[in-house]
């Protein structure tokens, strides 16, 4: 039975504390909201944070957390220690939902699975963020991921489904998480193509950023944090910098510890949004991104999508978002001169740089965010089937 014109039956509750940080799972979960609001449908975001523009409007409600502490390797984000309990068991006793679907592993997942539980309401998960190889990168300590596997694998594998980001995936699920793969379904990658494109770009961007305009600009958009390998892009970008005989400014986007070192050609902008962040993919002129632990890649989609190329890492869900050779490059992040050579190349280059974009931005428009919206309530549909 074809549900992707009609509208949901089922009351959706989406549990997350990542709804006001400045990342891709955020950024996804508030297009879910946009999206279900603009249609009528029965979708509600129940959060906590205590972030100052952390507020309940349209159908995302959020509710002060109890007790909190700054996340170790995130210091602009907090791990929500104590939960409103009672709080979210009064929402959710008022917004009546058939599914809770749970966006984090952590203690507000934890309370939203037991107040389900205690409900009768089904639950269902979406596997965002792969914890374990998070702290293997920042932490260098195995016992703390084995540990962290050990929870994840008892939070998921009490879910009736399970969305993975991309299908690379699944097989992290079954074989590390413990997810029978009948309960497995692989979320159609999306995008917002109307807040991500081409027509975005304005050079007036760089003056009014005090950013020379006859540079060729390379954008990084993310933490700027170990995990997502910034440590390899800053080492990437001063050589780069040192060797290129062109006029190259790094943009660099993100949240995160800015080395007092750097080159006057590198530029942190700390956490942007809305159009400006638009403006910023669409006014660049190449995308970087070295990170090997996504489950998705939001930002590389974000990019390609405005019209960029691409060169990525090898490894995580990345690799199903750039097209190899046609839209960038994959590389190794072991291979530091091999990431040099392509950067040269693409900087160089100024047909096959462009003609890379053009195709990024022709393969994301197959990607919008209506069909994952979709796909998302499709899948919760059928459990009532």
């Amino acid at each position: 039975m074809d549900t992707t014109s009609k509208a949901p039956k089922h009351r959706i509750v989406l549990v997350s504390d990542t709804v006001f940080d400045a990342n891709g799972v955020s950024r996804f979960i508030h297009d879910l909201a946009a999206t279900a609001q603009m249609r009528g449908d029965p979708f509600y975001v129940l959060t906590s944070s205590p972030l100052s523009e952390a507020r309940s409007e349209g159908n995302i409600i959020n509710v002060r957390p109890l007790l909190k502490m700054r996340m170790p390797f995130y210091k602009t984000q907090f791990l929500i220690l104590t939960p409103p309990f009672v709080s979210f068991y009064r929402h959710l006793r008022r917004l009546r939902p058939d599914i809770v679907h749970i966006s984090t592993p952590g203690p507000l997942g934890w309370s939203a699975l037991l107040l389900s539980r205690l409900m009768g309401i089904h639950t269902t998960a979406t596997y965002h963020t792969d914890f374990p190889a998070y702290l293997r990168e920042n932490l260098r300590w195995d016992f703390a991921a084995r540990i962290t596997a050990w929870v994840m694998r008892s939070f998921y594998r009490r879910m009736v489904l399970v969305f993975a980001r991309s299908k690379g995936f699944e097989g992290v699920l079954v074989a590390q998480v413990g997810v029978r793969s009948e309960c497995i379904v692989t979320l159609q990658a999306g995008i917002d193509t109307e807040r991500f494109a081409p027509h975005y770009r304005r050079d007036a961007l760089w003056e009014e950023l005090g950013i020379r305009l006859d540079s060729l600009k390379i954008l990084y958009v993310g933490r700027l944090s170990v995990e997502k390998r910034f440590d390899l892009l800053y080492d990437l970008a001063s050589r780069v910098l040192l060797t290129c005989k062109r006029k190259v400014d790094f943009i660099f986007v993100g949240e995160g510890e800015v080395p007092e070192d750097h080159l006057q050609q590198m530029h942190f902008l700390g956490r942007q949004g809305g159009v400006t962040l638009s403006e910023l993919y669409a006014s660049s002129d190449l995308f970087v991104f070295a990170s090997t632990t996504e489950t998705l890649g939001q930002a590389v989609m974000e990019a390609q999508a405005s019209g960029l190329c691409a060169l990525v890492s090898d490894e995580g869900g990345v690799r199903e978002i750039v097209c190899e050779g046609e839209s960038g490059f994959l590389i190794p992040v072991h291979r530091p001169q091999e990431w040099i050579e392509r950067l040269l190349e693409v900087i160089e280059n100024d047909g096959l740089r462009q003609a890379m974009g053009h195709c990024a931005a022709m393969m994301m428009r197959e990607r919008t965010f209506e069909k994952s919206y979709d796909d998302f309530m499709r899948s919760h549909e059928a459990l009532y089937m």
